[in-house]
């Protein structure tokens, strides 16, 4: 292992001094020819044996280089450490200094605990040309790597590879416990000479606050963000250093107007690893279109003037999100977008969990309100009260996390308001109170370190402390809260909030203006509630709701014509009706006969027990059994599965039916908790993960149908997966169908619905439909 800090030394004006001086001493003394000969023979061998040492050893970067080196404080203990870790060259302070790094708005984690660089990072960057298809334009890659070592070496071999050379690579080890930090220090003992590398290694601190630490030793004038585990397209620098350069060219003519500089260069993206499919972002970027959702990945290029204008990443959010809520903050700058209209970036999909996954399968919500908070500007008020209602509602481990940041950055504002939400939904308004003054002050210091006043970025915490003051009867303190956030915001709440303050007796301070208006809607439920859901976050979250039930609609009109399609070929015909027991495919699909049929999959596999509580499914007998599957974690997996063939000779729709009940199962309805099927079809293609998920806001037993219908291609197999993954929570499973629609469908009389349970196989019809055929039950337009 090599020293923490290694400077390299060079041969010299200092080193020849010394050795001058040392051999003049020895001429001035009394000592025989040869000793002197022999003495300079030494020291020229010596000094020819430590440069070739130190050329070959990766070099630490002198405090020129280092801005956490340059910025530490010179105390005593300090200088020994640096002196007894650290060899330095005389000609060392002599190397020119390279540009400042990126200047950073947010706190990061301390001082690095160690910085290497290879003998070529300690070079200049090549001059910037004003001449050529590309400018000469200069790219810093930051690499964030956490336990990713396995990966890292494919990583930096698409840098490597690009067709484009002025680049250097800052590897950011963000506290990796696994062999992270030894792939990067081989990375730089065989790269030396080579490449322009550098490699920090710091205590683990998120993935944005290791891109912070990266961006601050970044020298070039445009950045990428690189995770450790994805590839860059060998041709993504050479392209966006042509665009970048044709923008920054002069006019062609004195009367031509000037070019917008380019400040984003993205490209199309490739998944691959567990998911296969090109991306090319079609709906293109817009202030509009990015408030509403993430439109790049993270490792688009962007000129460092853009980045600088941002302040770096925000290390605060708990779950993630990170890459949107950075553009949303460049959003407000205008930035000029060019595309790449190919392949510039490969994004690897995991097999597994992470803690990716884990947000997106059970915080998004969360995390997306949580974002839109930071960006007051750029919602409406109403979206963000109805952000603060979803945030108040965190889980435990959701303020675990969010107390972790606030201890490692204890200057950043957000999480003490997002804090003081959950404490004032329980009632703890003195508490709450605190973390809301704590977020005042610190949004203000915050807008001072990015050189933006924002007032209305400041009234959600002043609107909220204004709450907490009048419960705790601080009805003067209150209205002064509510008439600062009046100064930069207006909304319904906080004139609500004002007169309802100033009629309880408190008096308005000099200079504010008493609110004196009465809205004839106040009061008004319905016209209260037309108000909110006319606005475009009303409307939003109207259509999120509208979106299930016509999801439901379009499911089963596609059952009818699958319906319709298999008993067209084969109808039912009366004397010739199949036996409702004969025609579920599964074995033992009502687990009468414990796990027979069932392998277990995943972790903890299943476990055949009574229905929770006592409780059947909706027409199932009392004495019923079921499946009950169970995790611990969001990183477990439990489950059932069964093989199924159908061996079709023409294709033919199969009916998919289960019924399923959850319990403290968290996070969006998705695949993680659903029937999941992979569909094997004759010609030995197959189709992965189709599935029916089920709702993790519903306490109850619900059932879930669908027909599998693929109209040219014939299924030889199933595999049957009752699925729990990546979810915490236990869910139970009972009566699950697998049938071929023409038998399905012939399976009951009219006026029934094949829905079997252990103790009959077709069910009355249920409520509210207007008919039942074909073993489905018909629902007018209005009951859809």
């Amino acid at each position: 292992m090599l020293p923490t800090q290694v400077v390299s030394a060079r041969r010299g004006k200092g080193a020849k001094g010394g050795g001058g001086n040392a051999i003049s001493s020895l001429l001035r003394s009394r000592v025989p020819l040869w000793v002197v000969a022999l003495a300079a023979l030494q020291i020229l061998l010596l000094g020819q044996l430590y440069a070739w040492l130190a050329a070959a050893t990766p070099v630490a970067v002198p405090a020129a280089v280092n801005p956490a080196a340059a910025a530490a404080p010179h105390t005593a203990a300090a200088v020994a450490a640096a002196s007894s870790s650290a060899v330095l060259s005389s000609e060392a302070a002599a190397v020119p200094p390279p540009m400042v790094g990126v200047a950073i708005s947010y706190p990061t984690t301390g001082e690095p605990l160690e910085v290497r660089a290879t003998g070529a990072f300690e070079r200049r960057p090549p001059a910037f040309a004003s001449h050529g298809p590309d400018g000469g334009i200069f790219f810093s890659i930051v690499v964030a790597a956490y336990n990713q070592g396995k990966f890292l070496e494919e990583t930096m071999k698409s840098i490597f590879g690009q067709a484009y050379d002025r680049w250097e690579v800052i590897i950011v080890n963000d506290g990796s416990t696994d062999t992270t930090w030894e792939v990067t220090l081989q990375l730089l003992m065989r790269h030396d000479a080579s490449y322009r590398l550098m490699a920090v290694r710091k205590r683990n601190g998120g993935l944005a606050d290791a891109r912070n630490v990266g961006m601050r030793y970044a020298r070039g004038d445009w950045l990428c963000m690189l995770d450790s585990d994805d590839l860059l397209d060998a041709r993504y620098l050479q392209a966006a250093a042509t665009l970048a350069a044709q923008a920054a060219a002069p006019p062609t003519s004195a009367d031509a107007p000037p070019r917008a500089m380019v400040d984003i260069v993205p490209g199309c993206m490739r998944n691959f690893d567990a998911v296969s499919n090109d991306w090319c972002f079609p709906e293109g970027w817009s202030i509009t279109g990015v408030a509403h959702w993430n439109k790049f990945h993270a490792s688009v290029l962007q000129r460092r003037a853009l980045m600088e204008r941002v302040g770096g990443y925000d290390p605060s959010i708990p779950w993630g999100l990170e890459d949107w809520n950075y553009w949303l903050h460049a959003a407000v700058h205008n930035p000029l977008v060019r595309y790449v209209p190919s392949l510039t970036f490969w994004y690897r999909h995991h097999a597994g969990t992470s803690m990716r996954k884990k947000m997106f399968a059970s915080y998004l919500e969360l995390t997306k309100a949580m974002v839109r908070t930071n960006h007051a500007s750029l919602y409406e008020p109403d979206q963000l009260l109805r952000d603060h209602d979803v945030i108040a509602a965190m889980d435990d481990e959701t303020l675990r996390r969010l107390e972790e940041k606030m201890e490692l950055y204890p200057g950043l504002p957000k999480p003490h308001l997002w804090r003081a939400l959950r404490l004032q939904r329980l009632e703890r308004h003195a508490d709450a109170l605190k973390d809301l003054q704590a977020a005042i002050t610190l949004d203000a210091s915050l807008a001072a370190r990015r050189g933006r006043d924002d007032p209305y970025a400041e009234w959600q915490a002043l609107y909220r402390a204004a709450l907490s003051a009048e419960k705790l009867g601080a009805v003067s303190q209150a209205l002064e809260l509510v008439d600062r956030a009046m100064a930069g915001c207006y909304h319904d709440a906080l004139q609500s909030l004002k007169h309802r303050l100033e009629a309880s007796g408190a008096h308005a301070r000099p200079g504010s203006l008493p609110a004196q208006a009465v809205p004839s809607y106040w009061g008004n439920a319905k016209e209260e509630g037309n108000i909110r859901g006319n606005t475009l976050a009303g409307k939003l979250a109207k259509l999120a709701s509208s979106g299930a039930g016509q999801l439901a609609r379009e499911r089963r009109e596609g059952a009818m014509v699958a319906l319709l399609r298999a008993t067209a070929r084969a109808p039912c015909l009366r004397g010739s009706l199949p036996s409702p027991d004969g025609v579920n495919l599964l074995q033992n699909a009502h687990f009468r006969e414990g796990n027979r049929g069932w392998k277990p999959f995943g972790d903890s596999g299943f476990a055949v027990s009574p229905p929770p509580d006592n409780v059947p499914r909706p027409g199932a007998p009392a004495t019923g059994s079921v499946i009950m599957l169970h995790s611990d974690s969001d990183a477990g997996s439990a489950g059932a599965s069964q093989h199924v063939t159908l061996a079709q000779h023409v294709a033919e729709p199969v009916l998919l039916r289960a019924w399923s009940k959850g319990m403290r199962v968290g996070g969006s309805p998705d695949a993680s908790w659903s029937l999941y099927v992979d569909v094997t079809f004759v010609d030995g293609t197959h189709e992965w993960g189709y599935n029916l998920p089920f709702d993790t806001t519903d306490g109850g037993w619900q059932l879930r149908t669908a027909y599998l219908d693929r109209p040219t291609k014939p299924i030889s197999s199933l595999e049957v997966y009752c699925m729990l993954r990546g979810k915490a929570g236990t869910a139970y499973f009972a009566d699950v169908v697998v049938a071929q629609a023409s038998r399905s469908a012939c399976a009951c009389p009219e006026g029934q619905v094949y829905v079997p349970s252990s103790a009959m196989p077709c069910a009355p019809c249920p409520p509210g439909a207007s008919a039942c055929l074909l073993g489905e039950p018909l629902f007018d337009a209005q009951a859809l």
